[in-house]
């Protein structure tokens, strides 16, 4: 069991000893979706690695931020709001996000240092997604990288 697996364990017997069944629910779905994770890349035994950890749990917030807006856009506000307080739930066992700042010294150094040209963009996101290790959207990368490769 890995330590987000146990923070989100003791984070669910909270929940549920102290009355917040949504809070305890969600939490319950992130463990379960994270268990499903697992057995998916047949590391049921071993667990999953941190950085896949933190890719499941992004992809989990996007359905949520996505499903959120869907909502709204039909006017199902109270399930909007049950899709945000699950992303709220989801973003405390994220790392914390670079700033624009850190992110864009990250893309300067990798574009730099290897000398990638225009045709290199994919080489260059894989390579920033790995130094940021989960803290930055796959987005945010890819508008900052075609933004330096533009320049």
């Amino acid at each position: 069991m890995t330590d987000l697996q146990r923070r989100i364990d003791v984070d669910i017997k909270d929940a549920l000893l102290s009355g917040d069944k949504e809070s305890a629910n969600s939490l319950k779905l992130i463990k379960s979706t994270l268990q499903n994770e697992a057995i998916n890349a047949r590391k049921r035994d071993t667990g999953l690695s941190q950085v896949e950890e933190i890719a499941c749990l992004q992809r989990e917030l996007k359905k949520r931020q996505e499903a959120a807006e869907m909502y709204r856009s039909h006017g199902a506000d109270e399930r909007a709001e049950k899709e945000l307080l699950d992303q709220k739930i989801i973003e405390r066992y994220l790392p914390e996000p670079l700033s624009s700042q850190e992110l864009e010294n990250i893309v300067d150094e990798v574009v730099n240092i290897n000398n990638y040209d225009t045709n290199s963009m994919g080489k260059i996101i894989s390579e920033v997604r790995s130094r940021v290790n989960g803290r930055a959207t796959g987005a945010m990368i890819a508008s900052l990288v075609k933004e330096k490769l533009s320049q």
